[in-house]
C-alpha cells in the first residue's frame, strides 16, 4: 500500500495519542489487550468482510476515512479472536489509523519518499504496537517473553524492543 502523507507525529506524540485512547476505553497498557474488546466496546465503526469483499490478496485490514470504518478480513478478524499475534496487531495497527486519522487528516497519496514521522503506514503501526506492547514495558525482557507476553509476534516484540532501547538511550542510559 503505497503511504499517505499525513500530518508530522513524533514517536512521542503517537504514545500519548494511545495513552489518551486507552484511558478513554480503560485499557490497561502494559497488560495482554483484548483486541476484539476494544473493537466492541468503542465507538469505532467496523465490519468484518470476506476476501472477496475486501478486494485485494494481500490485505487483512484497511481503513476508510471518509467512512470513518475499519474493515476486517473475516479470517483476521477469527484469528485476532484466537490470539494470533500479527491479525491482532493488524486490527491494533488499523484502529491506529481511525485515532490518529479519523478526521481525514490525510494530506496526499504519495508514490515517492515520505518523511517517516507524516508516513500514514508507520504512524499506525507504531500505534498499534504501542497499544499491545508499549515500549516502556519492555526493558529487561527477551523478544520471546515480550511476543508471550502481548501476544504479538517475535517480529513485533523485536521492533518494540528496538523502541525501548532507543528510549533508555535517549533517556542518558546505556545499551
Amino acid at each position: 500500500m503505497s503511504p499517505y502523507r499525513v500530518e508530522k507525529l513524533k514517536i512521542s506524540e503517537i504514545k500519548e495519542k494511545v495513552k489518551e485512547f486507552a484511558k478513554e476505553h480503560e485499557i490497561i497498557l502494559g497488560e495482554w489487550v483484548d483486541i476484539i474488546c476494544v473493537l466492541d466496546k468503542s465507538e469505532i465503526n467496523y465490519v468484518v468482510v470476506t476476501a472477496e469483499e475486501m478486494g485485494s490478496d494481500s490485505v487483512f485490514g484497511k481503513y476508510v476515512p471518509e467512512e470513518k470504518t475499519i474493515y476486517i478480513l473475516q479470517e483476521t478478524y477469527d484469528n485476532a479472536r484466537d490470539g494470533d499475534g500479527p491479525s491482532r496487531m493488524t486490527i491494533a495497527h488499523e484502529i491506529g489509523h481511525y485515532v490518529l486519522h479519523k478526521n481525514g487528516v490525510v494530506l496526499e497519496n504519495s508514490t515517492g519518499w515520505v518523511k517517516i514521522t507524516e508516513n500514514s503506514e508507520w504512524q499506525a503501526k507504531v500505534f498499534g504496537g504501542e497499544l499491545l506492547a508499549p515500549s516502556e514495558k519492555l526493558e529487561n525482557m527477551t523478544d520471546e517473553e515480550i511476543s508471550a507476553k502481548y501476544g504479538i509476534s517475535t517480529l513485533a516484540a523485536k521492533i518494540q524492543k528496538n523502541r525501548c532501547e532507543k528510549r533508555i538511550i535517549e533517556m542518558g542510559g546505556k545499551k
